[in-house]
């Protein structure tokens, strides 16, 4: 999961089709990657259902792990009952009975086309949109343009008291089902992860990615996306193609274009590389295998390389 390909484009270009006929069909039926190491992550539940309509279409076979929004994948994982802790409707009012100071307060939410609940409540409004944007509540009152409507300590307060009633009673909000997921650490193991509706993502959405992103490849098939693999024996491995391209692109050689033969020659005379081809799922592949080691000039006639490509 160190590779990362974007697919930029406005609505309606076919960056869906791209994701799914394209890089997972690549995913399942070249790389034979297991379906269960596999989340296809949408932001919205409309767009995750059509994905679904869609993979199910394609791939009938093959279940993936997750085809969900972030948070219905922290609420599967974290084992959360939304129908007896998440805190909507009458459940509320046991929070009021604890700190009566609440009372009165309308916790009532209306559900935007994303399928996320907003509060209509002023104060709840900036607690939820500080959360989001991972900034303080005084900072999220003034983006909202409503420090001067409201009393901000009065914010911060209630901010504290759901705070620590949640941590009594193991109720949870909406939000909690990315929060917990994140800092539980709950994510399963997995090897590919599509990310659709990317631009719509909050910050604190984009925190919850990057913790799912952060396991590097940790097998020799890893080397079929671009990632180095090394193994406990002390060998580093390189798909052919991606380690020529490397090299030219950190102009770790001349400018100029070697034959390939010749690049395996001075590549074997440098760094001790001689070629492999192991059969990754059904396939022998050409890879590059060598010592793992730490060069600073992987050519000495070149000073200046952007960093070392196999640590």
């Amino acid at each position: 999961m160190a590779i990362i390909k974007k697919i930029m484009g406005p609505p309606g270009t076919g960056k869906t089709y791209r994701l799914i006929n394209h890089y997972l069909k690549k995913e399942l039926n070249e790389y034979n990657t297991d379906p269960q190491k596999i989340v296809y992550i949408t932001f919205s539940k409309a767009a995750a259902e059509e994905a679904e309509e869609r993979i199910v279409e394609l791939f009938p076979e093959k279940k993936l792990k997750y085809i969900s929004t972030m948070h219905a994948m922290g609420k599967s994982e974290c084992g959360i009952d939304t129908n007896t802790r998440l805190l909507k409707g009458k459940k509320w009012n046991r929070f009021k009975q604890e700190y009566q100071e609440w009372s009165n307060i309308s916790f009532e939410t209306t559900v935007d086309s994303a399928g996320n609940p907003k509060y209509q409540n002023t104060h709840l409004q900036i607690i939820q949109y500080s959360r989001s944007k991972l900034i303080s509540i005084e900072d999220a009152a003034v983006e909202l343009k409503k420090y001067h409507d409201i009393d901000v300590d009065t914010t911060i307060q209630l901010e504290t008291d759901l705070r620590s009633f949640k941590e009594g009673s193991k109720m949870i909000e909406f939000y909690d089902m990315i929060n917990q997921f994140v800092e539980e650490e709950r994510c399963p193991p997995l090897d590919v992860i599509f990310l659709d509706e990317a631009q719509d993502l909050s910050p604190h959405q984009w925190k919850c990615f990057d913790y799912i992103n952060k396991t590097p490849g940790k097998e020799l098939k890893d080397v079929m996306r671009g990632i180095a693999f090394t193994d406990t024996d002390g060998f580093t491995y390189f798909k052919f193609k991606d380690f020529w391209k490397f090299l030219l692109k950190t102009k770790s050689w001349a400018e100029r274009t070697y034959p390939k033969q010749k690049t395996m020659r001075l590549l074997q005379s440098l760094f001790e590389a001689k070629e492999d081809t192991p059969k990754i799922g059904t396939k022998s592949v050409r890879v590059l295998k060598m010592p793992t080691i730490k060069l600073e000039r992987p050519n000495p006639r070149i000073t200046k390389v952007e960093k070392s490509p196999w640590l």
